[in-house]
Order: structure tokens, then sequence, then C-alpha cells
């Protein structure tokens, strides 16, 4: 299921998320918060946000009273609401805040892309740029149309920029 999915399901998705307030369960931030913003559930940033609130300890570590692995679901989430790579290809902010500035570097896509991308809280700025790691070929769903922004080094080419195996869909 992602944003991609028929209305329906979508809708079978975000009911799923919020289903018997399930974002204090005890696993939430590994199991109900990348889910939520996969498929950008109405609400899961405050509900995320609160529960942030509530189990964040001094030491920045989320308590859930489990293993320590189970929490890393928090910035999954996060990674989520940035950038998404499991549809086939890229989607920029696709789960974050309208109104909220946020920008990232290094963030890492399916296919070995290493993207960065900036967003002033309406559009995605224009300089986002993708790494290849693995020169294969890349699918952006561009946020501004066919007006490409994107600059795409492959490592396997000592770094230069070029626009080979890039596809850009609106």
């Amino acid at each position: 299921v992602s944003l991609s999915s028929p209305p329906a399901l979508l809708a079978v998705a975000h009911d799923t998320v919020a289903f018997d307030a399930s974002w204090a369960q005890g696993n939430a931030f590994m199991e109900v918060f990348p889910a939520a913003a996969r498929v950008n559930a109405p609400g899961w940033v405050g509900q995320w946000r609160a529960q942030l609130r509530a189990r964040l300890t001094q030491n920045g570590v989320v308590n859930e009273g489990g293993g320590g692995l189970e929490i890393v679901g928090a910035s999954e989430a996060v990674n989520s609401a940035l950038l998404t790579s499991h549809e086939g290809f890229l989607r920029f902010f696709p789960a974050w805040p309208r109104g909220e500035p946020a920008a990232f570097a290094r963030l890492r896509a399916k296919g070995a892309f290493v993207v960065a991308a900036a967003f002033d809280g309406a559009r995605v700025a224009p300089n986002v740029t993708v790494a290849s790691e693995a020169g294969g070929n890349l699918t952006v769903l561009s946020p501004w149309g066919r007006a490409a922004g994107v600059a795409v080094a492959d490592a396997t080419r000592g770094g230069y920029f070029h626009r080979s195996g890039l596809e850009i869909r609106d």
C-alpha cells in the first residue's frame, strides 16, 4: 500500500493505522508511525509529535519499555515523510506537513541512490541532487512537472553529472 494505491485501498490503510488509538500502543514507533507516514494518514504527524513529547527521555531515546531497536521506527517515519522510493520511483516530501520547511541530505533510496532535497513549506526546491552509487536507472515523480531539477551523479563514472537513465514523471 502506498500513496499510489487506489483510493479505496488507501482509505483502508488510513483506517487501519488509526484503529483503536494505536498511536499510543507499545510498538507504535516501530509499527504504526512508519506505516502512517508511508500512506500519509490523516493526523499522523500530530500523533507522532504527541507521543515523542510523552516518551522522549533526556538523552533523546524514546522510552517504549522494550528493546532499543524497536524505537528506530521513530526515525523511519521521518525518513518516509521526507522521501519514499518503495513505489519504484522517488517521491519528495510526500507526508511532510505543508507550511513547514524541511531539508535533508544523504538519505538513501532503493537502487543505491543517495538523495538531498529541500522544501520551503509549499514547494520542493529545484536543486534536488541524487548520487547513484551503482549506476542504475532512476525514476522521479517530479514535483515541478516536466521541468527537471534533478542532477544525477554516477559514482561509477567518477561523479560526473549526467542524465542518462533518468526518467521524470509528472
